[in-house]
């Protein structure tokens, strides 16, 4: 027998990102647990396997799972299209299929922007209205976008990509095939490359987006231009979508969204400039940050097993 959506039974939703795999535990309205660990960038067969074991090892409480995808995923037959900033032969690959076997048992697949307005539509930022632009903004930049109280899907969910907006002519190369997209200098990967003579003069690891903020804050100039310029993107990119998709309303939500200093007011003064067009803008950052995916992830499961006959 189908339960409704408040439910006392427990689901697993799992974020894969391309820095860490996150997941959370809901429950009706309540999130019950949530966590990370370290996403392998050794290939989609090694992010299978930590995927699955997160699954079974929560198996025996919950009644069903979902996870999502940094990049294009056909919900409906659970293969990867575009996944930028992820290691691996991602492009055609049967992910829906290698956990079910992996598993036993079938896992609902969503786009990982889309399972984060999800979430907030409807436990979060977002669930007071109708329509609005998403943007997650973490190892790369995702979008989605809601009408009339309605997420977009299009062809194989693609719609709504915001981070695949390109606003910097000939800038930097994007995973997606393009040059200057939003992803491409405001996500975590584009900062860091854009900083990376930073890492090369001052630590002998790895360069992180914390430690390009952090130099940014002290004044470093290197630092300081890749996230103005990152800040300046976003809100080129998301005007342009609220332009085009006639939205005054943006969620900003994902690990790096509250590193950006003042970035709502950044973005709100571009939304401000184009009000003739789209009317009052309202921004606001997410009520989960960097869970929201995961919990999305975890109500697209419910929702797939309510619709099931």
């Amino acid at each position: 027998m189908s339960r409704g959506l408040d439910s006392p039974v427990r689901w697993l939703g799992i974020d894969i990102g391309g820095t860490n795999i996150k997941w959370a535990l809901v429950c009706g309205p309540e999130v019950r647990a949530t966590g990370s660990i370290l996403t392998p960038r050794t290939g989609e067969q090694d992010v299978v396997a930590c995927v699955a074991r997160l699954i079974n090892e929560h198996a025996g409480g919950i009644a069903g799972a979902g996870v999502t995808v940094p990049g294009h995923v056909d919900p409906s037959t659970g293969r990867t299209g575009i996944v930028p900033n992820l290691p691996g032969q991602w492009r055609g690959f049967p992910l829906g299929e290698a956990l079910a076997q992996a598993t036993g048992r079938q896992v609902a697949m969503l786009n990982d922007a889309r399972a984060f307005a999800l979430a907030e539509l409807r436990l979060g930022a977002a669930s007071d209205l109708r329509g609005a632009v998403f943007v997650v903004i973490g190892t790369g930049v995702g979008g989605a976008v809601m009408l009339d109280g309605v997420l977009l899907g299009g062809p194989a969910g693609r719609a709504g990509e915001v981070g695949h907006v390109s606003v910097v002519p000939d800038g930097p190369p994007c995973g997606c095939g393009a040059r200057g997209c939003v992803d491409a200098v405001a996500g975590g990967a584009g900062l860091v490359a854009a900083a990376s003579p930073l890492g090369a003069a001052t630590r002998p690891e790895r360069l992180t987006p914390a430690d390009v903020f952090a130099a940014a804050a002290d004044g470093d100039p290197l630092a300081t231009g890749a996230v103005e310029r990152g800040a300046g993107a976003l809100a080129h990119g998301v005007a342009n979508v609220c332009a085009l998709m006639g939205v005054s309303n943006v969620i900003l939500g994902g690990g790096l969204s509250g590193l950006y200093p003042g970035l709502p007011d950044v973005i709100h003064r571009r939304l401000t400039m184009i009000a003739p067009l789209i009317g009052p803008a309202l921004v606001r950052l997410s009520r989960f940050t960097d869970h929201s995916a995961a919990i999305g992830a975890a109500l697209g499961a419910q929702m797939t097993h309510l619709e099931q006959p």
